[in-house]
């Protein structure tokens, strides 16, 4: 395909050519002149057109052909193109299944691939988890095409747990999930004596329980929660202050709080009224301390913050 918008007659070596072309987005643009129609000769393998469809050039000849003249005009071909073939195995987050391959055409070999992120020089790209992949494609006329490719994959499943302690072995802890990510519906299975099936489980004593979840394209996540039996003080003062066991089998009590708005008193006390141990947790910190109890019994756990006062018992077996 030929246009003869850029004809011109000239028989020096170096002229300057300025004009403007209809530019198409499948094709793009070779300089050439020629002789006479049995000599034909190519300047320029890819010039470059902008959007406005100006061109500015230099064109220098190798030679200069005296008595006869040469015609420049801009041949038309289709453009260097690549086409990606991009598949998306991928039906969990974690999975590495995905696969780009490219084809090149009407390029010029031998072509140069560079993809960004450290993934070589290959057409070919096997076992890529989900993501964007960039990739620059060159031939050796240097015309380039870059290209982003995005490999599909469901977001990672993430989980928000409530977990309701219980208190004396009354059997009042609970565990309530809130599950998202991945491909919902989602399946439950607990490992606790109801086997339950739900995302909301309660009646529990103190212990370890875990939930395997399968999201709806079979991918499994396995995920664990403990119940520990407290001394009811995170009922009053919030989940931020955790004092436990109750009861206590080891005689170690623990304490533990995070970023306490106000400073924190702990006194606890023997059967017959006496102080055996006291502490004070400052605010603002995360705090974790380990109360050795004197032996078995009953004991008497008192407890302040910005002027409420806990009292509970604590029972050493």
């Amino acid at each position: 395909m030929f246009d003869n918008l850029a004809h011109r007659s000239d028989t020096s070596t170096n002229r300057r050519f300025s004009f403007t072309v209809k530019t198409d987005p499948d094709f793009h643009a070779i300089w050439a002149y020629f002789q006479d129609e049995y000599d034909f000769y190519e300047e320029n393998d890819c010039i470059s057109i902008d959007d406005s469809g100006k061109v500015n050039l230099i064109i220098a000849t190798p030679h200069q052909f005296s008595g006869y003249d040469k015609f420049y005009f801009l041949k038309f071909k289709n453009n260097f193109s690549v086409f990606p073939n991009v598949l998306n195995g991928n039906k969990c987050f974690e999975d590495l299944k995905g696969e780009i391959s490219l084809r090149m055409l009407n390029g010029k070999r031998p072509y140069t691939v560079l993809w960004q992120g450290g993934f070589g020089s290959d057409s070919i790209l096997t076992g890529l988890k989900g993501g964007e992949y960039k990739v620059s494609v060159t031939d050796v006329n240097g015309c380039v095409q870059n290209l982003s490719l995005k490999i599909n994959a469901p977001p990672p499943i993430k989980i928000d747990a409530t977990v309701k302690n219980d208190f004396r072995n009354r059997q009042e802890g609970e565990i309530k999930l809130n599950v998202s990510g991945g491909t919902p519906p989602y399946n439950y299975k607990w490992n606790n004596s109801f086997h339950s099936t739900t995302n909301w489980i309660y009646n529990l004593f103190a212990g370890t329980y875990t939930c395997t979840i399968t999201d709806n394209n079979g991918c499994v996540y396995d995920t664990s929660f403990t119940v520990i039996n407290t001394t009811g003080i995170d009922e009053v003062f919030g989940a931020n202050v955790l004092i436990y066991p109750n009861p206590v089998f080891d005689w170690l009590l623990n304490i533990q709080t995070e970023k306490l708005p106000q400073n924190l008193s702990l006194s606890l006390y023997d059967g017959i009224g006496r102080k055996v141990i006291s502490r004070k947790v400052p605010s603002g910190i995360n705090y974790s301390d380990q109360l050795s109890l004197p032996g078995k019994g009953i004991y008497i756990l008192k407890v302040e913050m910005g002027g409420k006062v806990v009292v509970r018992k604590v029972v050493v077996e």
